[in-house]
């Protein structure tokens, strides 16, 4: 009887470092989930950014090409006008 009654202490021992060897990994895998949520936000954060950023390039990009079309456009212009032309 008494090896019975150690047998059922030492399963109940057992349970018990079980169940909180269970608790420690949920707890860890819960410090986990939410380290790679906030992760996940940084990211989209940081996508966010990039986008807006590669617009304004673009944006700057497109003004400096139509500025220097314009300038081009003013320097033909000047070239033509300043054109001597042969008198007959």
């Amino acid at each position: 009887m008494q090896a019975f009654t150690q047998e059922q202490t030492d399963l109940t021992t057992a349970v018990h470092l079980l169940d909180e060897e269970i608790q420690r990994c949920y707890s860890n895998m819960q410090t986990r989930i939410e380290e790679k949520t906030e992760r996940e936000r940084g990211l989209t954060q940081k996508q966010t950014t990039f986008s807006e950023l590669h617009q304004t390039v673009e944006a700057a990009e497109a003004a400096v090409t139509q500025s220097r079309i314009r300038h081009a456009a003013l320097g033909e212009k000047k070239r033509i006008r300043t054109r001597t032309w042969p008198i007959d």
